[in-house]
């Protein structure tokens, strides 16, 4: 078994043999026996506006596409809710910039997803999920990953509706073809945390 490698989407687009195998439930190692820290049962937290005015400021682009969101939260006019299944769609063209704060209990799934769509539908993939540097779906599709950039957020986040600040370190995961696998702290205001 080895991670993707950056022709290998490619490839298996154009042949029509692209098959993402989902990852099992209780291989997400890091889950087990937290549920105290997870106390609430969701996990669709909003992102903090800030945090996305930040974003698209750092990086010159503004979002096209929410690939996780509800009315009430998304970000851009354009959003798959979970009736819409974001799994089961291509993110946009390659002139969107897809922006996606998953449900940390599917992040596998999306990190798997986010991937894939960098390569073959949108233009660039930004992620905010939990750094779970401890899992596989994480070395497979992010450590690996020549077209992946990692942003450490440094202090934890504030999601919209919550009380407290999340109890896990958060990361930026922006995928595009221009990027070189670089791992670098990203530093935000207190507002922009949510605080």
């Amino acid at each position: 078994k080895r991670a993707l490698q950056r022709g290998d989407l490619d490839m298996a687009a154009q042949t029509g043999n692209l098959k993402i195998k989902p990852y099992p439930k209780e291989e997400d190692e890091d889950m087990k026996g937290q549920k105290q820290i997870f106390s609430t049962g969701k996990d669709d937290w909003g992102t903090p506006p800030a945090l996305i005015e930040a974003i698209q400021n750092r990086f010159n682009v503004k979002f096209t596409i929410d690939a996780a969101a509800e009315a009430e939260n998304s970000i851009c006019p354009v959003y798959y809710s979970v009736l819409d299944n974001a799994l089961s769609h291509e993110w946009g063209t390659s002139k969107d910039v897809v922006w996606c704060n998953p449900p940390y209990s599917e992040c596998a799934e999306f990190v798997t997803h986010g991937l894939l769509q960098s390569r073959v539908a949108a233009w660039q993939v930004f992620m905010l999920i939990p750094a779970r540097t401890d899992t596989a779906w994480w070395h497979e599709n992010i450590m690996d990953c020549v077209s992946a950039d990692v942003y450490f957020i440094k202090g934890r986040l504030k999601f919209v509706g919550a009380e407290n600040s999340a109890p896990f370190p958060s990361a930026l995961i922006h995928f595009c073809s221009d990027n070189n696998n670089r791992f670098l702290p990203l530093e935000l205001s207190t507002k922009e945390r949510g605080f």
